[in-house]
């Protein structure tokens, strides 16, 4: 029986290791909430959108910071720092304190800890928001070193008397260093929301220097780590969507029940324990283009990181190569690679003289295949050049499994069984090249209060960035989803039917 692909719907796993007072100020049926990602570049609802720059110079932007962004993770990863704040590329918002204080950070699941600058600062970057003065919140305590939580947090260094304030060092992977104290807070995913986190642990800096934006104020913490946003909510259920480059809609990370999988085909991936324990590691076995099979020399045990900041997937220099060489022969019969050298991307093509694209595809243990979309495997940078969406690493280097291989994924989570999942769930079928009819393009999320939508395209490269059409001429499945933020605007998830 041929081994069916299942696509497009990852799931992480937080381990609930945090134990201490903190809790939901709900019962457990309401202990969710919903954070709305904000691309730092392409979303005009960033900060550090800049509505000047063309297309390919944000992709640009963007592909250079994965570069620095994987360096930065690697070095973490070598001697356990903390990724440097300034090149993640999604920002979301915490409100902090009673009343809530708008913080804007860093979402960052290769970082296990929270931080904000705080009052009084010694030594602080400049930013534009004022800093957070604990002693306005009603709900704030510093921690102390006699507590419990003192000794489970990561990052604090050790306690000359059990009274004393509870104090932490984060070092970042280029060598700066923020320095401060442990303090609890209320914290919020959104302002007006009754979900709040009370007693919630994070880091209240007061000197730091580094490379940080004055438009930015914190990181918060998503990793796997005792001390990140997932853990400390003691709910280990998160998911999250990321939208493609261009859509004025943003991305969603979700936190509690609502996040769970319930779907009929499931095939569960091990994530792998591995130093440092904050990373979400994966075992890659093999890399498929069309019907051509590769494999990474060296153990596959944890042999790959997924990472929501570094922007595009990054591979051994010589593997990268293997699975580059594949894709240039499978479209040697549709157009000649552009002879002009791209600054980041070493494979690029005319957009318009390729009818389809090779099918790419990750392999993971127990026959689990990720089977990635065109939007997913190739970038286009406008105008009429697309570029092959993956780079090359040192042989040294963890590769990343980065956040452009992601859009157009939903990615979910389960409770404390240290597994990645891939499923599906096909809602809405369309015809190779065609479009979505006025029956087939209602919305199918009760929670989205727009309108049936009369017609959808599907051709467009600059919209949903996927032709519909791949080798073998497959069909695909859409899932539409209705964006809260922006009702105009879709979420697509794409799966081979």
């Amino acid at each position: 029986m041929e081994k069916q692909p299942i696509i497009l719907l990852i799931a992480f796993v937080a381990f609930i290791l945090f134990h201490h007072h903190r809790a939901a100020e709900s019962s457990p049926k309401q202990q969710q909430g919903v954070v709305y990602l904000i691309h730092r570049d392409f979303s005009p609802l960033s900060p550090f959108h800049n509505a000047s720059m063309t297309r390919s110079e944000i992709i640009l932007k963007a592909a250079l910071r994965s570069v620095s962004r994987a360096k930065s993770l690697n070095s973490a990863i070598r001697d356990y720092s903390i990724v440097l704040q300034d090149n993640g590329a999604y920002l979301m918002y915490l409100y902090i304190g009673t009343p809530p204080v708008q913080s804007l950070v860093i979402a960052d699941t290769g970082s296990d800890i929270t931080g904000v600058q705080c009052m009084p600062c010694d030594s602080c970057y400049y930013q534009t928001s004022p800093y957070f003065n604990p002693h306005k919140s009603r709900t704030n305590r510093i921690v102390k070193c006699q507590s419990a939580i003192c000794g489970n947090f990561e990052r604090s260094y050790p306690c000359d008397t059990p009274s004393a304030n509870c104090r932490y060092e984060v070092k970042y992977a280029d060598g700066s260093i923020s320095k401060g104290t442990m303090m609890s807070d209320t914290i919020r995913f959104n302002k007006n929301s009754n979900m709040k986190y009370a007693n919630f642990v994070l880091g209240c800096g007061h000197n730091n220097s580094g490379s940080f934006q004055p438009k930015q104020v914190g990181l918060a913490g998503l990793g796997r780590g005792k001390s990140s946003i997932i853990s400390q909510l003691g709910i280990g259920v998160f998911s999250y969507c990321l939208v493609p480059y261009g859509y004025q809609s943003s991305s969603r990370l979700k936190f509690g029940v609502d996040s769970q999988i319930h779907q009929p085909r499931v095939v569960n991936v091990p994530l792998v324990t591995k130093w440092p324990p904050n990373f979400y590691f994966l075992s890659l076995e093999g890399v498929r283009v069309g019907d051509r099979v590769l494999h990474p020399a060296g153990s596959t045990k944890g042999n790959i990181a997924i990472d929501s900041g570094t922007e595009f997937t990054n591979l051994k220099r010589s593997f990268y190569y293997d699975v580059e060489f594949a894709v240039r022969e499978a479209l040697s019969g549709q157009a000649n690679p552009l002879n002009e050298t791209d600054p980041v991307f070493t494979l690029c093509y005319q957009f318009s003289k390729i009818k389809y694209f090779p099918v790419i595809s990750f392999q993971f243990p127990g026959d689990a295949e990720l089977t990635l979309t065109d939007v997913n495997s190739f970038i286009h940078m406008g105008g009429d050049k697309v570029c092959f969406a993956f780079m090359p690493t040192d042989e040294y280097d963890l590769p990343i499994f980065g956040s452009h291989q992601q859009t157009l994924i939903a990615q979910g989570a389960l409770p404390v069984n240290q597994k990645c999942v891939f499923g599906n769930e096909p809602k809405v079928k369309a015809k190779v090249g065609g479009t979505a009819d006025a029956d087939t393009a209602a919305c199918i999320r009760s929670d989205c209060n727009c309108n049936q939508i009369n017609q959808i395209s599907i051709l467009s490269f600059e919209e949903i960035t996927l032709k519909f059409i791949s080798a073998g001429q497959q069909e695909y499945v859409a899932k539409l989803v209705c964006s809260p933020v922006i009702e105009s605007s879709l979420n697509a998830s794409f799966l081979v039917k």
